[in-house]
Protein backbone atom coordinates (compact mmCIF):
# COMPACT_ATOMS: atom_id res chain seq x y z
CA UNK A 1 0.00 0.00 0.00
CA UNK A 2 2.77 2.06 0.82
CA UNK A 3 4.12 2.15 -3.04
CA UNK A 4 1.02 2.90 -4.33
CA UNK A 5 0.15 6.05 -2.30
CA UNK A 6 3.91 6.91 -2.91
CA UNK A 7 3.25 6.74 -6.77
CA UNK A 8 0.08 8.79 -6.07
CA UNK A 9 2.01 11.54 -4.00
CA UNK A 10 4.45 11.87 -7.02
CA UNK A 11 1.58 11.86 -9.84
CA UNK A 12 0.12 14.86 -7.70
CA UNK A 13 3.07 16.57 -6.65
CA UNK A 14 4.74 16.27 -10.68
CA UNK A 15 1.58 16.19 -13.29
CA UNK A 16 2.46 15.13 -16.72
CA UNK A 17 5.72 14.18 -15.65
CA UNK A 18 7.08 10.48 -16.80
CA UNK A 19 7.44 8.03 -13.46
CA UNK A 20 9.91 5.37 -13.38
CA UNK A 21 10.25 2.87 -10.35
CA UNK A 22 13.67 1.10 -9.57
CA UNK A 23 14.05 -1.32 -7.08
CA UNK A 24 16.99 -1.15 -4.80
CA UNK A 25 18.91 -4.36 -5.85
CA UNK A 26 19.25 -4.88 -1.88
CA UNK A 27 15.34 -4.57 -1.76
CA UNK A 28 15.04 -7.22 -4.73
CA UNK A 29 17.71 -9.82 -3.05
CA UNK A 30 15.67 -9.29 0.59
CA UNK A 31 12.54 -10.44 -1.32
CA UNK A 32 13.84 -12.84 -3.21
CA UNK A 33 15.43 -14.68 0.05
CA UNK A 34 11.99 -13.65 1.63
CA UNK A 35 9.45 -15.40 -0.70
CA UNK A 36 12.36 -18.81 -0.64
CA UNK A 37 11.86 -19.04 3.28
CA UNK A 38 8.05 -17.85 3.04
CA UNK A 39 7.20 -21.15 0.49
CA UNK A 40 9.55 -23.55 2.48
CA UNK A 41 7.14 -22.39 5.80
CA UNK A 42 4.50 -23.32 3.57
CA UNK A 43 5.82 -26.48 1.76
CA UNK A 44 6.41 -27.89 5.47
CA UNK A 45 3.39 -26.83 7.32
CA UNK A 46 0.93 -28.76 4.42
CA UNK A 47 3.48 -31.88 4.96
CA UNK A 48 2.77 -31.54 8.66
CA UNK A 49 -1.15 -31.31 7.64
CA UNK A 50 -1.07 -34.58 5.47
CA UNK A 51 0.11 -36.68 8.29
CA UNK A 52 -1.78 -35.37 11.11
CA UNK A 53 -5.09 -34.30 8.73
CA UNK A 54 -6.33 -37.26 6.64
CA UNK A 55 -9.70 -35.77 5.89
CA UNK A 56 -7.96 -32.57 3.46
CA UNK A 57 -8.11 -33.98 -0.17
CA UNK A 58 -6.42 -33.01 -3.24
CA UNK A 59 -8.63 -30.13 -3.82
CA UNK A 60 -7.94 -28.41 -0.30
CA UNK A 61 -4.39 -29.05 -0.62
CA UNK A 62 -4.49 -27.10 -4.07
CA UNK A 63 -6.82 -23.98 -2.42
CA UNK A 64 -4.39 -23.79 0.07
CA UNK A 65 -1.35 -23.31 -2.94
CA UNK A 66 -3.21 -20.98 -5.12
CA UNK A 67 -4.04 -18.51 -2.12
CA UNK A 68 -0.69 -17.99 -1.29
CA UNK A 69 -0.03 -17.47 -4.77
CA UNK A 70 -2.87 -14.91 -5.72
CA UNK A 71 -2.24 -12.80 -2.70
CA UNK A 72 0.84 -11.08 -0.08
CA UNK A 73 -2.09 -10.31 2.19
CA UNK A 74 -0.87 -12.24 4.65
CA UNK A 75 1.96 -12.48 7.54
CA UNK A 76 3.79 -15.25 7.97
CA UNK A 77 5.72 -16.36 11.42
CA UNK A 78 8.30 -18.95 11.60
CA UNK A 79 10.43 -19.87 14.32
CA UNK A 80 13.71 -21.91 13.70
CA UNK A 81 16.50 -23.53 15.92
CA UNK A 82 18.77 -21.42 14.52
CA UNK A 83 19.47 -17.95 12.29
CA UNK A 84 21.58 -17.94 9.70
CA UNK A 85 21.11 -14.57 8.58
CA UNK A 86 23.21 -13.65 11.79
CA UNK A 87 26.30 -14.26 9.90
CA UNK A 88 24.96 -13.28 6.31
CA UNK A 89 21.71 -11.60 5.14
CA UNK A 90 21.91 -13.72 1.81
CA UNK A 91 21.26 -17.10 3.64
CA UNK A 92 18.12 -18.81 4.06
CA UNK A 93 16.76 -20.41 6.72
CA UNK A 94 16.74 -23.84 7.02
CA UNK A 95 13.48 -25.80 6.38
CA UNK A 96 14.76 -28.27 8.54
CA UNK A 97 15.38 -26.02 11.68
CA UNK A 98 11.79 -24.88 11.21
CA UNK A 99 9.76 -25.18 14.87
CA UNK A 100 6.88 -23.44 14.58
CA UNK A 101 5.29 -21.65 11.59
CA UNK A 102 1.75 -19.45 11.54
CA UNK A 103 0.19 -17.79 8.70
CA UNK A 104 -2.42 -14.46 9.52
CA UNK A 105 -4.07 -13.82 5.96
CA UNK A 106 -6.79 -10.51 5.72
CA UNK A 107 -9.41 -10.20 3.79
CA UNK A 108 -8.87 -8.97 -0.08
CA UNK A 109 -6.32 -10.52 -2.78
CA UNK A 110 -3.33 -8.12 -2.29
CA UNK A 111 -0.27 -7.17 -4.41
CA UNK A 112 2.26 -4.75 -2.29
CA UNK A 113 5.00 -5.27 -4.12
CA UNK A 114 4.18 -4.79 -7.98
CA UNK A 115 3.11 -1.51 -8.90
CA UNK A 116 -0.74 -3.06 -10.45
CA UNK A 117 -3.90 -0.97 -10.90
CA UNK A 118 -5.83 -1.98 -8.19
CA UNK A 119 -3.47 -1.53 -5.27
CA UNK A 120 -3.36 1.85 -7.83
CA UNK A 121 -7.06 2.61 -7.17
CA UNK A 122 -6.99 1.63 -3.20
CA UNK A 123 -4.30 4.17 -3.00
CA UNK A 124 -6.23 6.68 -4.45
CA UNK A 125 -9.58 5.67 -2.13
CA UNK A 126 -11.65 4.30 -5.29
CA UNK A 127 -13.72 1.63 -4.74
CA UNK A 128 -12.60 -1.70 -6.16
CA UNK A 129 -14.20 -4.93 -6.80
CA UNK A 130 -13.60 -7.32 -4.11
CA UNK A 131 -17.04 -9.06 -4.91
CA UNK A 132 -14.99 -12.81 -5.51
CA UNK A 133 -12.45 -12.57 -2.51
CA UNK A 134 -12.83 -14.88 0.02
CA UNK A 135 -11.69 -15.45 3.25
CA UNK A 136 -9.32 -18.65 2.64
CA UNK A 137 -11.42 -21.30 4.74
CA UNK A 138 -14.69 -20.18 2.49
CA UNK A 139 -13.07 -21.67 -0.44
CA UNK A 140 -13.25 -24.74 0.66
CA UNK A 141 -16.70 -24.63 1.70
CA UNK A 142 -19.52 -26.88 -0.29
CA UNK A 143 -22.08 -24.99 -2.99
CA UNK A 144 -25.14 -25.27 -0.85
CA UNK A 145 -27.59 -23.19 0.21
CA UNK A 146 -26.38 -24.17 4.02
CA UNK A 147 -23.07 -22.84 2.54
CA UNK A 148 -24.76 -19.80 1.70
CA UNK A 149 -26.98 -19.01 4.48
CA UNK A 150 -23.42 -19.82 6.78
CA UNK A 151 -21.48 -16.98 4.89
CA UNK A 152 -23.82 -14.65 5.26
CA UNK A 153 -24.54 -14.87 9.27
CA UNK A 154 -20.37 -14.78 9.33
CA UNK A 155 -20.11 -11.80 7.01
CA UNK A 156 -22.70 -9.74 9.08
CA UNK A 157 -21.56 -10.98 12.59
CA UNK A 158 -17.21 -10.63 11.10
CA UNK A 159 -17.09 -7.41 8.80
CA UNK A 160 -13.93 -8.19 6.23
CA UNK A 161 -12.03 -5.51 6.72
CA UNK A 162 -11.96 -5.75 10.43
CA UNK A 163 -11.13 -9.19 10.54
CA UNK A 164 -8.16 -12.31 9.85
CA UNK A 165 -7.93 -15.85 9.40
CA UNK A 166 -4.93 -17.87 11.00
CA UNK A 167 -4.83 -19.92 8.01
CA UNK A 168 -1.41 -22.02 8.97
CA UNK A 169 -0.75 -23.32 12.27
CA UNK A 170 1.86 -25.93 12.76
CA UNK A 171 4.69 -27.49 15.51
CA UNK A 172 6.94 -29.46 14.40
CA UNK A 173 8.76 -30.44 17.60
CA UNK A 174 8.50 -29.60 21.25
CA UNK A 175 9.65 -25.64 22.18
CA UNK A 176 9.33 -24.40 25.90
CA UNK A 177 6.23 -23.13 26.89
CA UNK A 178 7.63 -19.28 27.54
CA UNK A 179 8.85 -19.25 23.46
CA UNK A 180 5.36 -20.52 22.12
CA UNK A 181 3.93 -17.90 24.12
CA UNK A 182 6.21 -15.39 22.99
CA UNK A 183 5.14 -16.35 19.41
CA UNK A 184 1.50 -16.18 19.80
CA UNK A 185 2.22 -12.85 21.45
CA UNK A 186 3.95 -11.42 18.40
CA UNK A 187 0.85 -13.35 16.82
CA UNK A 188 -1.42 -11.32 18.29
CA UNK A 189 0.49 -7.95 18.70
CA UNK A 190 0.88 -7.78 15.32
CA UNK A 191 -3.24 -8.30 14.64
CA UNK A 192 -3.88 -5.27 17.15
CA UNK A 193 -1.12 -3.03 15.37
CA UNK A 194 -2.99 -4.05 11.71
CA UNK A 195 -6.70 -2.81 13.37
CA UNK A 196 -8.08 -5.93 13.49
CA UNK A 197 -11.07 -6.33 15.70
CA UNK A 198 -12.20 -10.50 14.98
CA UNK A 199 -9.55 -12.83 14.19
CA UNK A 200 -11.35 -16.36 13.20
CA UNK A 201 -9.75 -20.41 12.46
CA UNK A 202 -10.74 -22.90 10.99
CA UNK A 203 -10.72 -26.03 12.89
CA UNK A 204 -11.09 -29.76 13.80
CA UNK A 205 -12.10 -32.05 16.71
CA UNK A 206 -8.74 -32.79 17.51
CA UNK A 207 -7.37 -29.17 17.56
CA UNK A 208 -10.90 -27.17 18.45
CA UNK A 209 -10.24 -27.92 22.61
CA UNK A 210 -6.46 -26.55 22.23
CA UNK A 211 -7.19 -23.49 21.18
CA UNK A 212 -10.30 -22.90 22.97
CA UNK A 213 -8.36 -24.17 26.71
CA UNK A 214 -4.93 -22.16 25.30
CA UNK A 215 -6.16 -19.03 23.77
CA UNK A 216 -9.48 -19.08 24.73
CA UNK A 217 -10.62 -19.44 21.13
CA UNK A 218 -14.98 -19.31 21.13
CA UNK A 219 -16.85 -21.82 18.92
CA UNK A 220 -18.58 -19.89 16.42
CA UNK A 221 -20.42 -22.78 14.21
CA UNK A 222 -19.61 -25.76 12.51
CA UNK A 223 -18.16 -25.46 9.15
CA UNK A 224 -20.57 -26.55 5.86
CA UNK A 225 -17.82 -28.70 4.24
CA UNK A 226 -18.18 -30.67 1.42
CA UNK A 227 -19.09 -34.82 1.23
CA UNK A 228 -16.75 -36.64 0.06
CA UNK A 229 -17.60 -38.44 -2.67
CA UNK A 230 -18.05 -42.33 -2.19
CA UNK A 231 -16.26 -42.25 1.02
CA UNK A 232 -17.36 -41.66 4.67
CA UNK A 233 -18.05 -37.89 5.89
CA UNK A 234 -14.93 -36.40 6.82
CA UNK A 235 -13.54 -35.44 10.23
CA UNK A 236 -16.00 -32.09 11.86
CA UNK A 237 -14.76 -28.83 10.91
CA UNK A 238 -15.52 -25.72 13.27
CA UNK A 239 -14.72 -21.84 13.22
CA UNK A 240 -13.72 -20.41 16.18
CA UNK A 241 -13.18 -16.75 16.90
CA UNK A 242 -11.61 -14.33 19.15
CA UNK A 243 -13.10 -10.74 19.74
CA UNK A 244 -10.11 -8.46 20.04
CA UNK A 245 -11.61 -5.38 21.40
CA UNK A 246 -12.99 -7.64 24.98
CA UNK A 247 -11.87 -8.56 28.13
CA UNK A 248 -11.50 -12.03 26.82
CA UNK A 249 -8.44 -11.67 24.35
CA UNK A 250 -7.24 -8.48 26.70
CA UNK A 251 -6.84 -11.02 29.41
CA UNK A 252 -5.48 -13.64 27.17
CA UNK A 253 -2.66 -10.99 25.68
CA UNK A 254 -1.84 -9.39 28.93
CA UNK A 255 -0.63 -13.68 30.29
CA UNK A 256 1.29 -13.68 26.84
CA UNK A 257 2.59 -10.58 26.89
CA UNK A 258 4.00 -11.09 30.31
CA UNK A 259 5.09 -14.74 29.43
CA UNK A 260 7.07 -13.01 26.53
CA UNK A 261 9.27 -10.65 28.59
CA UNK A 262 10.98 -14.04 29.65
CA UNK A 263 11.96 -14.81 26.06
CA UNK A 264 15.27 -12.79 25.45
CA UNK A 265 15.12 -11.81 21.78
CA UNK A 266 18.66 -10.11 20.12
CA UNK A 267 17.74 -6.64 19.34
CA UNK A 268 15.49 -6.11 21.80
CA UNK A 269 17.12 -5.20 25.31
CA UNK A 270 17.05 -6.93 27.97
CA UNK A 271 14.23 -7.16 29.99
CA UNK A 272 13.36 -7.01 34.18
CA UNK A 273 12.44 -10.34 35.33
Amino acid sequence: MYLHRFIRNQLILFPGEDLEIRYDPIRVEAERISDIDRWNIHRAVLEKYKERKGYLTGKDFWILTALNRLSSNNDVFGLYKHDPKITSSSSTMNPNDLLTAIQITYFGDRDYFNPNIREFRRALDLQIDESEDRFPFAYRLGKTQETKDFLRRFYSRFPPPETCEVVRYARFANVPSAISDRIIYNVFKRIIDTGMKHVVIGVDDFTGPFFSAKYKFKLYERLPMPEKSGLERRTNEFLYYLDVETPRFQKVFAKLENAARAVWVPGEGDYDY
